[in-house]
């Protein structure tokens, strides 16, 4: 997206995301900005500029909205008004982890759902699911990132996270939709989330140690 805006404004052109993914997610209505300088897009040109960037950028990413950021916003989780900024600004994140309990998964769909083969407790599922909600410390449930900045960087922000809601939708023919409301994650923080939960839902895990591991009885 850089080297397609760069091209496309001719100006060096960096992009500022609303969060990072773990490698093999995909991010659905990804908020970004990135700022011109010393040019502008006229506002009726803005849906023909967002077309050319399309037929520029490879299949797998694509712009689907692009406007003129509001110059002053209010942000309430710090009661200032500032600039509006594709990460301080965001609202909130939704995390959506899909997953085909059964035999045969659809091969079409190998790329977008995790296939857990094993014997799952549904009752369970949503038992481990719902003990998610609310404000923990996640230390049991994050991964040290390998770059001693970012290692940093996570540990002076502290390990406690507060997920607003947690959904587990059953959408039929084995599959299941487990979506998670919240205001920022750890590093794989929710991949683990899930790992953990499927292993209550299958036996392997009881749902003691769960508890034990979100009031931080256990690392």
């Amino acid at each position: 997206l850089e080297t397609v805006l760069t091209r496309k404004l001719q100006q060096p052109t960096r992009v500022v995301g609303a969060g990072r993914t773990d490698a093999g997610v995909h991010a659905r209505g990804q908020g970004m900005h990135f700022d011109v300088i010393n040019k502008t897009i006229p506002p009726e040109r803005i849906h023909i500029t967002m077309h050319q960037l399309n037929n520029i950028l490879p299949p797998d990413v694509k712009v689907r909205d692009l406007e003129e950021a509001s110059e002053r916003q209010f942000v309430s989780r710090t009661n200032e008004t500032k600039p509006w900024h594709a990460m301080f600004s965001a609202r909130g994140k939704l995390y959506s982890y899909r997953i085909f309990i059964g035999t045969t998964p659809d091969p079409l769909q190998r790329f977008n759902c995790y296939h857990e083969y094993r014997t799952v407790n549904v009752s369970a599922l949503y038992t481990a699911a719902a003990m998610f909600e609310g404000r923990h410390d996640f230390a049991a449930f994050t991964n040290n990132p390998r770059d001693k900045v970012k290692a940093e960087i996570l540990e002076k922000a502290g390990r406690v996270r507060n997920i607003r809601k947690v959904e587990v939708i059953d959408q039929g023919d084995e599959r299941y939709c487990l979506n998670f409301y919240l205001d920022g994650a750890l590093y794989k923080m929710v991949r683990n989330i899930v790992g953990a939960i499927l292993a209550v839902a299958h036996g392997k895990m009881p749902i003691e140690t769960l508890e034990q591991l979100l009031d931080g009885r256990m690392t």
